[in-house]
């Protein structure tokens, strides 16, 4: 009798054991990798099935130092991947640095998730707030943290401000026109006697920029820039010609749009001395051009050509009615129109036009009739 009990006690404890195992195995069927799935996404497609399993498992198993930042305190680091760097040799440095805790189970995520194959060689910003997992989408990321931006000579803000949507910056087209006609919300502009506008106040050239800039500190970065192109040799030359820093900006504006090429810019300059010094109007086309604004039907803000109507558009810019300089620059000058306007050529001559020839070059002259005898034919 006793060896009949004995013998379903045993039954019924390997009956037990085998509901264990079977439920376990179940488990791990079934509720295993939908649980991991519900916690680090979907498998990689590349994984085999008991790669799949395998990887699940080990993640279950470290799910909390996965989900948990490594590190205590305050610290940020730029961390930057070379090209071909392998993921042993990206989890070994994080661990020194202290951002993760466990290298293998870093690596188990990355080739679970096939993240190991879209890590980015670049300079990534990893903090001690990031867990592993942050991390690991952190240094994939193929955004660059700072960006290029690039402004033309001659270019007015609606121009730049054309160029704000696709620039990668974190501002937006009407953010920067509301604070170019409103700058003194933003900036301190005591240096150019505190004008009502940015125009001619940001440089051309190629600026390295944070991409999460705010709006001010990429007007400052810029300004401050064409600040620094007016050095007090500069700015002596100009008070020597009568002009203060933002009267030099503005002629050198004009001078910008006027010039084709680089080497007529003083030449450009000494006309436009000579017509003020004379009490003449500078009767320059790009002022009138940009009263004009846009014009749709040629899409431009430089309408050309100038008609006689146009010629009369009542704008303290237009230079034809207009004496003197106009009230703001008309474009962004480059350095070299701020330097031809700081050292202009000395010539007797008071008109100019472009040379028939198209190579972008102009015929001078000092009387009207010799202007008139250089036009083409």
């Amino acid at each position: 009798m006793r060896h009949k009990t004995t013998s379903k006690l045993i039954i019924l404890v390997l009956v037990i054991a085998l509901c264990a195992v079977l439920a376990g195995i179940s488990w791990v069927v079934y509720r295993l990798p939908q649980q991991v799935e519900s916690i680090f996404g979907p498998a990689s497609p590349s994984l085999t099935v008991v790669q799949k399993y395998s990887y699940a498992f080990q993640l279950e198993f470290h799910k909390d130092e996965l989900l948990s930042p490594a590190g205590r305190g305050e610290k940020e680091i730029k961390f930057s991947i070379e090209s071909g760097e392998g993921i042993q040799s990206i989890a070994n440095r994080l661990y020194q640095e202290g951002f993760i805790s466990n290298t293998e189970s870093f690596i188990d995520y990355l080739i679970y998730s096939g993240l190991d194959t879209k890590i980015q060689a670049r300079t990534h910003t990893i903090n001690n707030l990031m867990n592993p997992v942050a991390i690991a989408y952190e240094i994939v990321d193929a955004t660059p943290e700072e960006v290029t931006f690039g402004l033309l000579a001659g270019w007015r803000i609606e121009e730049i401000a054309g160029t704000i949507p696709n620039s990668g910056l974190a501002f937006g087209k009407e953010e920067f026109l509301n604070a170019a006609q409103n700058p003194a919300t933003l900036l301190d502009l005591s240096f150019w006697g505190d004008p009502t506008s940015l125009e001619g106040l940001l440089p051309p050239g190629e600026f390295i920029i944070q991409r999460t800039a705010t709006l001010g500190e990429f007007l400052s970065i810029l300004e401050k820039d064409q600040e620094a192109q007016f050095s007090d040799s500069i700015i002596s030359q100009l008070a020597s010609l009568g002009l203060s820093p933002y009267e030099g900006l503005i002629l050198a504006s004009i001078v910008e749009r006027e010039a084709m090429v680089d080497e007529e810019k003083p030449m450009i300059a000494s006309v436009f001395y000579n017509r003020l010094e004379s009490g003449m109007r500078l009767d320059s086309d790009p002022t009138v051009q940009y009263a004009i604004g846009f014009n749709s039907e040629q899409n431009t803000w430089w309408t050309n050509p100038i008609n006689a109507e146009q010629l009369q558009i009542d704008s303290l810019n237009n230079t034809y009615l207009y004496q003197g300089l106009p009230p703001s620059p008309i474009s962004a000058p480059s350095v070299k129109a701020i330097e031809a306007v700081a050292s202009p050529a000395q010539t007797p001559y008071y008109y100019f036009r472009a040379a028939c020839d198209g190579s972008g070059n102009h015929q001078f002259a000092v009387t009207y009739e010799e202007h008139l005898q250089n036009a083409c034919p």
